[in-house]
């Protein structure tokens, strides 16, 4: 249940990304922008991993 949240809501991220590439590509703003969405992105998939290796120690032992 958590690990779908994230996945939407990273994938939501990942569709603003793109927006902002189109909308700020040769800003400063836009470079920033495109950096906090890659590392919210990155703190996602590494929460995700996180819950994963969780739940297999949880069915280990």
């Amino acid at each position: 249940m958590v690990r779908r949240r994230l996945l939407i809501l990273s994938a939501i991220l990942l569709l603003i990304w793109i927006a902002g590439m189109f909308v700020f590509h040769t800003t400063l703003e836009g470079y920033l922008h495109m950096f906090l969405l890659l590392a919210t992105n990155s703190a996602l998939f590494c929460i995700v991993r996180e819950e994963k290796e969780k739940r297999a120690d949880e069915q280990i032992g």
